[in-house]
């Protein structure tokens, strides 16, 4: 990793240590910088605002899932997809319950999007790939919102079974 993206990551991870005791509107641009022992100026090269590193974090998260993990055009998800998906989910939940509680979790929907970003072999594909994300993402939010109750292999199978009949 070079030196550029080694500050990205300590200012991005500084923003997600701050927010786990700061509500995410009182925390500062000077707050982060001395969490990530960066300087302003820094900060300002590789960041334009709070909300431009939310989205940098929660990409470099869904990077690290998607690695491979796409279908193949026309193609659908199978089991072993969606249990890799549910059990970084489960992984990622206090990342989720942050942004919950920030009034973030939005920006994690595009997120969802990306993951489900297949040129299916026509329009129809490309729509239900899209309505599933959405479906994933909400199911996911309630999860999270009702205390993950479910788990993570349950919830998989669960949800299998729903998307099985759509």
């Amino acid at each position: 990793m070079n030196k550029a993206e080694q500050s990205k990551q300590r200012i991005a991870d500084a923003l997600i240590r701050l927010l786990k005791t700061i509500p995410y509107n009182e925390i500062t641009i000077q707050m982060i910088t001395q969490e990530a022992d960066v300087s302003r100026m820094a900060f300002y090269r590789n960041f334009e605002s709070k909300d431009q590193i939310i989205r940098y974090y929660i990409d470099r998260q869904a990077d690290a899932f998607i690695g491979g993990l796409r279908p193949e055009p026309g193609k659908g998800f199978d089991a072993v997809f969606y249990r890799n998906l549910v059990s970084f989910l489960s992984g990622a939940r206090e990342t989720g319950l942050l942004l919950i509680r920030a009034d973030l979790f939005d920006m994690m929907r595009s997120e969802f999007d990306r993951i489900y970003e297949v040129s299916g072999a026509d329009i129809q594909d490309r729509l239900r790939f899209r309505f599933i994300a959405g479906g994933i993402c909400n199911v996911y939010y309630y999860w999270l919102v009702n205390g993950c109750k479910e788990a993570p292999d349950d919830l998989s199978e669960t949800l299998q079974r729903v998307l099985a009949k759509i």
